[in-house]
């Protein structure tokens, strides 16, 4: 039995990730905080619309054919800060 295949782009996925405490704690004019914040966890559910080695690009909508854009509504995840990835279909 071969094991199941990572997730590539356009399968839909939930993708649980430890995100930026920054924009919860910063005040105005500071940066986004650098470091993801190891008690704030979110999860984020769409498509994959877009791989890089430094990024994981997954969005909340997905177009039909013809238009310019095949996605929309983009979350970019820096991957080190991924927990887990999970292929919904």
């Amino acid at each position: 039995m071969r094991p199941p295949r990572a997730p590539r782009k356009g399968d839909l996925v939930l993708v649980r990730w430890r995100d930026a405490s920054g924009v919860l704690t910063r005040t105005a004019g500071q940066p986004d905080a650098a470091d993801p914040a190891e008690h704030l966890e979110a999860e984020t559910v769409g498509w994959i619309s877009k791989r890089t080695r430094a990024n994981l690009y997954v969005s909340s909508e997905r177009l039909p054919p013809g238009y310019a854009d095949q996605y929309r509504g983009t979350t970019r995840i820096p991957v080190g800060w991924i927990k887990d990835t999970i292929r919904i279909a």
